[in-house]
């Protein structure tokens, strides 16, 4: 899975980081595309589609309910799972008032987040996939940011952790996009959706 993190000018592990958000202030004017009614401000709506993951999804889970940023909703979205991931969704429902849970029957990774799309309470909208983690200060750093630069997207760093550890390596320092470079970086990086707060 991928972890994603947000440190600002901090230590881990004896290496000094810069925390790299690439702010792209581009795109759409300031969250009218999502779908439903009203949007509470400043809140935080994490979808996060869970399939045959019983073996990550418990781990995913708590990482969210870490985060130092406590005004987020975490929708679990079950699509079809086979395995255990649909029961450790409603075991998790039945402990916080924060976690949201439905079983789809038609899977798909894109129904998944566009029901979570149709179904998000908050201003912002970020998505964690089931096998990922993010450090308890992911929503607070990407939040603070979007707000500071008012942009329509921000983008933090991750890592992937191939089961010896995760190794973080210097980032960049933040970069403020137009239209245009935003575009362009987005085509030349990975597609992770997990480092993203829209």
């Amino acid at each position: 899975g991928w972890y994603c993190r947000a440190i600002p000018n901090g230590k881990e592990n004896g290496w000094r980081y810069s925390q790299k958000v690439i702010y792209i202030c581009a795109f759409l004017r300031k969250k009218r595309w999502l779908c439903g009614d009203e949007r509470r401000e400043n809140m935080i709506s994490i979808i996060m589609p869970v399939y045959n993951v019983e073996k990550y999804v418990d781990r995913a889970i708590r990482s969210v309910l870490a985060q130092t940023y406590q005004d987020y909703e975490l929708l679990l979205i079950d699509n079809g799972s086979t395995d255990r991931s649909g029961e450790i969704c409603d075991r998790w429902q039945g402990k916080t008032r924060k976690i949201i849970v439905t079983h789809l029957e038609k899977p798909g990774v894109s129904e998944a987040r566009n029901w979570g799309l149709q179904h998000a309470s908050g201003e912002y909208v970020c998505f964690v996939d089931s096998d990922d983690c993010v450090t308890e200060n992911y929503l607070k750093a990407l939040h603070d940011a979007i707000e500071e630069y008012q942009a329509d997207v921000v983008k933090c760093d991750l890592a992937h952790d191939y089961g010896k550890g995760v190794q973080w390596r210097p980032s960049a320092e933040t970069e403020l996009l137009d239209r245009a470079g935003a575009i362009a970086h987005v085509l030349r990086t990975d597609t992770s959706m997990c480092d993203r707060l829209y």
